[in-house]
């Protein structure tokens, strides 16, 4: 169960008003130019092609003004930059979007391009107030795969427990023409949504091998991400904490797991039986 406690101090109460000592309000008048968002949330797209906005702000929005930017990226032949490192404020107006086009993108990647302000408009920060900007963004796109059901399994999350919790007729679904399956919000459909639940899961990816064995698909060694919780796969570092055992259609698997990004623990495990649409013998 999460629980988050907002604390709030009173500090003094006013019983009376000095007008006579009240000074000026500072206003500046830096631009104080930013991206909105240093990291925004990966786009995933089931096209090749797609337009993707970028938010430019301010704080200043008297008169026009005029940034400049450049783009890196190591995926190269996908992006174009329709602004062409430019990017315009028109008078009273506090953001401005840069718009970046994608194509010949592949099913199954994610490509990532990074956007820099210039030098002057870095120098635009009001250093007197002490204003973060974001300088630079990251934005990272996905050609998703078309996934169709391939049947349900049942999950049991065995982390820190011996007796386990466990979801019924859990979704699988199959990277349509591929061998890549995924177990969809397993725990979620174990523990609920909510307060008392998870709130984020990103699901398990897996291949489905010859030999009807699987073996995970991670991102640098991430299985699954559940709220606080990642399951982490790190055969190569600690193989004897990373195993998958499966009899069939039955695969027990235990793993390490980092706890808000401290640490690796032992103890998370979990097993699933799929059931409907097992396509082995």
């Amino acid at each position: 169960m999460k629980k988050y406690i907002l604390a709030v101090f009173a500090g003094l109460l006013l019983t009376s008003c000095d007008t006579d000592n009240i000074g000026a309000v500072y206003s500046s008048s830096a631009q104080n130019i930013a991206f909105e968002k240093e990291t925004p949330a990966t786009v995933v797209t089931k096209y090749s092609e797609i337009s993707l906005p970028v938010t430019l702000t301010r704080s200043n929005t008297a008169g026009s003004y005029t940034a400049h930017y450049t783009l890196e990226s190591e995926d190269e032949g996908i992006f174009t930059d329709k602004n062409e490192g430019v990017a315009t404020f028109a008078n009273g107006e506090w953001k401005t979007t840069i718009n970046v086009d994608a194509a010949n993108m592949e099913i199954g990647t994610t490509y990532t391009f990074t956007l820099t302000l210039s030098d002057e408009d870095i120098e635009t920060t009001d250093t007197i107030i002490g204003t973060s900007n974001n300088i630079i963004t990251t934005v990272s796109v996905m050609c998703d795969y078309n996934w169709v059901k391939a049947g349900t399994c049942t999950f049991t999350d065995y982390t820190f427990s011996d007796e386990g919790t466990t979801a019924e007729d859990v979704t699988i679904l199959n990277a349509d023409g591929t061998n890549i399956y995924r177990i969809v919000q397993p725990f979620i459909a174990a523990y609920g949504e909510g307060d008392d639940g998870f709130n984020s899961d990103t699901g398990i990816t897996f291949t489905l091998n010859d030999d009807y064995s699987i073996s995970f698909v991670t991102d640098g060694g991430l299985v699954v991400s559940a709220d606080q919780y990642d399951f982490v796969w790190v055969d190569d570092y600690v193989p004897d904490y990373c195993n998958i055992v499966n009899t069939g259609n039955s695969f027990e698997c235990v793993m390490l797991g980092v706890i808000s990004g401290a640490g690796y623990y032992t103890g998370f495990a979990f097993d699933f039986e799929w059931t409907e649409g097992w396509p082995g013998k």
